[in-house]
């Protein structure tokens, strides 16, 4: 099974209770006003047409170069709980659909023609609604509540009967404009407000918002989009917050942005609630659900912990997303129980649906996640001494825990080598069940090494976990947590040259040599070896240098440099024959002014250019 939440974000200016608190979830799907469109205060791409609706040409929204003929919507019907006149209610049970509306593109509209009397009829003391998608399975972009009367429907919004066409069927038609956004979207809503405030609902209720009365200016009206963030499997909804998050990630945004505001840009004039259903994974425990704090991230603000904040207007459950029925499937919604498992059934990872009743406040729109604010402490592997060059014999790890000192997995920590020029495998790990998040490997250099275990939103007592004050959010920083090593004896060189690959020539002129009285052999050849120093404790007394062909049981190098990091070779009125110019390998160790030598690098290799006489003829022996 799967375990529902929900989180909220406010400002101080709306008062309420901050304290977890349970609410009693209501029934399936989300009250809206009686009609959602264009025209009504709605989606302001999508508009009902005559005759359910008056003609919406002279609405400010339309645009009549602006229809698109390229979508393929669907329209469902769904009986309500209550007559939504009162208060806002929600469906209890489709009637029929989804079923696909053909286009009018003589008439740039699209209908589909509702026979009242099939498959089920309507039940003249309950009240139903239409709901129009942009795409099979995805987003709601409009709604009209509708009470069937004699020989017709009324709508409950206008009071005005529209009736029926052969004593049965009720035409719906509706326009979706050019660039309408939750077309495609799995949840999501787009909904005018202006200085009234308003309360939206996504299409599929894992997402709300509340605006108050005065948030905007007299005459000011944006269009508020809350879309559900489609992220690959393993991708965080908030890639700059390093605390464990969970699926339910949601943007907030306006058309026009409200940075183009001319009072209070970029934000509200009083703050704004909005809520988000959350999946809670089977990791994560009771007490920990009540940990958990909405995160936002916006470039002007960058990350921030959102304050708490109560509210109970957006129902989350289980069936809050249940899949519509195939087109054409037979039309019937099943009982709750049957549309949960039907949701959860191929996540088992997850647990029940909860309602946690608590959020966060803002003044402004972002992408916003909820997440678990943890901090972390050095588990093992700190203070050690090992060799230069070498990893260290316990890699170093580090524990994440809650508020509460249990673990937490699913964070995200990152490693780093800040001094001792050493190396840590992997860079990043995630937390397990156990909260450990430990590297493979910490290479430490000569001397004194630091590794830096670091986080946004994690990091070491008192300072984490991060936590706003009441009424205020607060900037999540990065955290750090330092080990460090100190190397012994010696370190391992790096080679410098001759580079892998590198072609040593032959019959060399310049090398300071003459020809023998055997010219065949040629000049000569001349290799330059060069490596960096190392450091150690007692002082470096000189390198051992070994240069030989692979499988060759004497080699043309193995000496000992005094004193330097760079030794010549050269080798006058020699040659290497064509049959083994390549193979040849090298490699260097340091050995200190005790006698102690330290690890052998990693072996080079380089090869020769043939050897060619004037004439281009061979170099060989006589």
């Amino acid at each position: 099974m799967k375990r529902w939440a929900f989180a909220v974000i406010a400002t101080a200016a709306i008062s309420g209770c901050t304290e977890r608190q349970g609410l009693q979830s209501p029934p399936i799907g989300r009250p809206v006003a009686l009609i959602l469109d264009g025209a009504h205060n709605g989606d302001p791409d999508f508009f009902f047409l005559p005759p359910l609706v008056g003609n919406p040409i002279n609405d400010p929204h339309f645009d009549a170069g602006k229809f698109d003929a390229t979508l393929t919507p669907t329209v469902e019907v769904c009986r309500l709980k209550a007559d939504p006149r009162p208060a806002p209610t929600f469906c209890e049970a489709l009637v029929f659909g989804p079923v696909n509306a053909p286009l009018d593109l003589s008439n740039q509209q699209y209908q589909f023609n509702w026979d009242t009397k099939s498959p089920t009829l309507l039940d003249p003391t309950k009240f139903y609604r239409i709901r129009v998608r942009g795409a099979a399975g995805k987003s709601v972009l409009g709604s009209l509540d509708v009470d069937p009367v004699d020989q017709g429907m009324k709508n409950l919004k206008t009071g005005d009967v529209v009736q029926f066409q052969d004593g049965r069927t009720l035409p719906i038609r509706f326009r979706i404009e050019q660039g309408e956004r939750c077309t495609f979207s799995d949840d999501c809503t787009t909904q005018l407000v202006g200085a009234g405030g308003a309360t939206i609902i996504t299409s599929e209720a894992g997402g709300g918002l509340s605006i108050p009365g005065g948030a905007l200016d007299v005459g000011e009206e944006i269009a508020v989009t809350i879309a559900k963030v489609a992220k690959a499997p393993g991708q965080r909804c908030l890639a700059q917050l390093d605390v464990t998050q969970f699926e339910g990630c949601y943007g907030f945004t306006a058309n026009p942005p409200l940075s183009s505001r001319t009072n209070n840009p970029g934000r509200f004039n009083v703050d704004v609630v909005a809520a988000i259903c959350v999946e809670v994974p089977l990791t994560l425990t009771v007490p920990q659900e009540g940990l958990l704090q909405l995160h936002a991230f916006d470039a002007e603000r960058g990350l921030r912990a959102l304050a708490n904040a109560s509210v109970g207007f957006l129902p989350c459950e289980g069936t809050r997303f249940p899949p519509p029925p195939p087109i054409g499937a037979t039309p019937a919604w099943g009982s709750i129980l049957d549309r949960l498992a039907t949701l959860v059934g191929p996540k088992s990872a997850f647990a029940a649906m909860v309602h946690l009743g608590v959020g966060g406040r803002t003044c402004c729109f972002s992408d916003i996640t909820w997440g678990l604010p943890s901090k972390m402490s050095v588990f093992e592997g700190d203070g050690q001494t090992g060799t230069a060059g070498l990893p260290v014999e316990t890699p170093p790890a580090v524990l994440v825990t809650d508020v509460s000192n249990n673990p937490v997995a699913g964070a995200t920590i990152h490693f780093r080598v800040t001094s001792g020029g050493g190396s840590v495998t992997p860079a990043s790990v995630v937390t397990g069940a156990s909260g450990i998040a430990q590297v493979t490997s910490w290479v430490i250099g000569p001397g004194a090494n630091t590794l830096e275990a670091f986080a946004t939103g994690i990091g070491p007592a008192p300072d984490f976990p991060v936590a706003p004050d009441k009424g205020t959010d607060a900037p999540v920083p990065e955290g750090v947590v330092t080990f460090t090593a100190t190397a012994t004896g010696l370190g391992t060189p790096e080679l410098v040259a001759p580079i892998n690959g590198a072609v040593i020539e032959q019959n060399n002129p310049n090398i300071g040599c003459t020809l023998s009285s055997e010219p065949t052999r040629g000049f000569g050849f001349q290799i330059l070896f060069d490596w960096t120093d190392v450091a150690a404790d007692v002082g470096v007394a000189g390198y051992e240098l070994l240069a030989q062909h692979e499988g060759a049981a004497l080699p043309i190098v193995n000496t000992f440099v005094q004193g330097a990091s760079q030794y010549t070779l050269t080798s006058c009125n020699s040659f290497v024959q064509d049959a083994v110019l390549t193979g040849w390998q090298w490699r260097v160790r340091a050995k200190d002014t005790n006698g102690n030598v330290g690890p052998w690098t990693e072996m080079g290799a380089f090869v020769f250019a043939p050897c060619r006489l004037t004439d281009e003829s061979e170099c060989r022996a006589p």
